[in-house]
């Protein structure tokens, strides 16, 4: 599945390498995020402000639309949680709150508001990167959010409040991840450094871990795989690179795209790994 910059959804058949549904002007900017949904629907977000939700056997309209902010880079973060699916939004107005929607009861049940439990002179500028989640300890739902100053925060929604927190980054940070536990971390930024850390839940403490270096700033996306054996990166470099998640250390660069890279995934069944860039170009890896 792919979104393009002039509003584009599609979505692939690998084993023939076509696109079997091609909907054009999907949305009336560019598309910053696409994902599936169970059963046959799938999400797009955009920047014309629009999140739309499709069922895939009959794409002629959208089944939902949802308002989000059209000046936010961040994506949305969906979860299934007590068999319904929450999806989490991001907006700079006001005052970048973060609001939770419940998509099978069509309603917003949660609203985090930073500003409520930050000083005020606190300057986080915008949210870069937001996760929904369950805790390793118990079942309660919980949200971390990435901002550009490269501050981490985590929050329990149901709580409403601000769990832990930690400076991940000095240059304006871009993009996060967990692993499956809820253990570790991994963040990028728009520096040269991929910062990894640890989240002690018995202490609720955010502690890096280890700084890992690339020879060019401008790391736009990080992806544990499922398996949390390997994580990796995309550039602004064109690169792709790969590393030990245990040993922290670099196993390989991939080359191909010519143009920055926006995004990097893994698919869950298989050790694929897409990547896609400006150079409007997607290409998959098959990785160890």
């Amino acid at each position: 599945m792919s979104g393009d910059g002039d509003g584009t959804l599609k979505v692939w058949k690998l084993s023939r390498r076509r696109a079997e549904i091609n909907i054009a002007q999907a949305h009336q900017k560019g598309i910053i995020h696409v994902e599936f949904l169970p059963g046959s629907r799938l999400l797009s977000q955009a920047r014309d402000g629009v999140i739309k939700l499709w069922d895939t056997s009959s794409t002629a309209e959208p089944i939902e639309s949802i308002d989000s902010d059209p000046f936010s880079f961040c994506h949305c973060s969906i979860l299934l949680f007590h068999d319904h699916h929450l999806l989490a939004i991001p907006r700079e107005e006001p005052a970048h709150v973060i609001d939770i929607y419940d998509i099978d009861k069509k309603e917003y049940i949660h609203r985090l508001r930073p500003s409520e439990a930050l000083d005020a002179s606190t300057k986080l500028g915008m949210c870069m990167h937001i996760k929904l989640f369950v805790s390793p300890l118990d079942p309660k739902l919980y949200l971390s959010a990435l901002y550009e100053s490269g501050e981490i925060f985590i929050w329990s929604i149901e709580d409403r409040k601000i769990v832990m927190s930690g400076k991940l980054h000095s240059e304006p940070a871009l993009s996060l991840d967990l692993n499956n536990d809820r253990s570790m971390g991994i963040s990028s930024s728009a520096g040269n450094k991929i910062v990894v850390f640890e989240i002690d839940w018995s202490l609720n403490a955010i502690r890096v871990v280890k700084e890992l270096e690339v020879n060019k700033g401008g790391i736009s996306e990080v992806r544990y795989r499922h398996d949390n054996k390997i994580f990796a990166s995309a550039g602004w470099d064109h690169r792709v690179r790969i590393y030990h998640s245990t040993k922290l250390t670099p196993l390989a660069i991939l080359k191909w795209h010519t143009a920055t890279l926006n995004a990097i995934d893994f698919c869950r069944d298989t050790n694929l790994l897409a990547s896609a860039g400006k150079d409007s170009s997607i290409a998959i890896w098959s990785i160890y």
